[in-house]
């Protein structure tokens, strides 16, 4: 849930993350079928954003694709309901009990841990921009953090007006269906297709200058793939299209 030290301390949660880390490669090379689902939680008592931006980038390199991020609830009855006036907690009366602010973790910098969450996983979640960010990740011989490269995507596509995500975040929130307790997006959430066409082949042009020719090669596969499947999706959105299934099923021709 944190790697952060002082949170987990908070938290009675000692952790040692280098027995961690060699468990996980354990885990992954005895059982590489299996499904292993990571969690971090942001807005924890002892955190930061910078706190949380550092667990984000010792997971996301080290873990499968399935994680789960929540923003700290305060549960009726918890520990830190019973200790939220020592700990200084703030945090809503009436569910989801969502944490408001702590005394290092602000309610500015909770709102940002949450775009940055939902930014992160938002590009994460489609399998031609992670393999790109991992690409470009080891090829820059971890220079800079994951967490910088989503980040500099994120303000190429909204300084160019390809996507905003701080309006489809706002949207996120105001959305009656979406998980309330747990920032999971999945690609392409409520980008249009044409939109999710843009990202990709602006991920591409971003990533092109920062990989040798081989990888270049691959990643245009990659992104022509997904651009592709994106297209057909709008395709079979259109209603001429369900009328031309509807009259072949029934012998109708062409």
């Amino acid at each position: 849930q944190s790697t952060n030290p002082e949170a987990l301390r908070l938290a009675d949660r000692p952790t040692d993350l280098n027995k961690l880390e060699r468990n996980l490669r354990m885990f992954q090379k005895l059982a590489p079928e299996a499904h292993l689902t990571t969690q971090l939680i942001y807005g924890l008592p002892g955190d930061t954003l910078a706190g949380y931006r550092k667990s984000l980038d010792w997971l996301l390199p080290r873990s499968p694709r399935s994680h789960t991020f929540w923003r700290l609830q305060i549960i009726p009855g918890s520990q830190f309901a019973k200790e939220a006036g020592r700990l200084g907690i703030a945090f809503e009366r009436n569910p989801p009990y969502f944490v408001r602010s702590t005394p290092t973790f602000p309610e500015k910098d909770i709102e940002a841990a949450g775009l940055l969450t939902f930014t992160v996983t938002f590009l994460m979640s489609s399998s031609a921009i992670s393999r790109i960010i991992d690409c470009i990740w080891q090829e820059d011989t971890h220079a800079c953090s994951v967490v910088e490269i989503y980040e500099e995507i994120a303000r190429c596509l909204e300084s160019e007006g390809i996507f905003s995500f701080s309006a489809a975040y706002r949207r996120y929130l105001n959305d009656p269906s979406a998980d309330a307790d747990r920032l999971g997006i999945r690609w392409p959430y409520n980008a249009t297709v044409d939109e999710q066409v843009a990202i990709l082949r602006k991920v591409y042009e971003f990533a092109k200058p920062l990989l040798p020719s081989p990888q270049r090669k691959v990643i245009a596969r990659i992104v022509r793939e997904a651009i592709a499947i994106a297209s057909w999706a709008k395709i079979t959105q259109q209603p001429s299209f369900g009328k031309l299934v509807s009259g072949l099923a029934s012998g109708g021709g062409t």
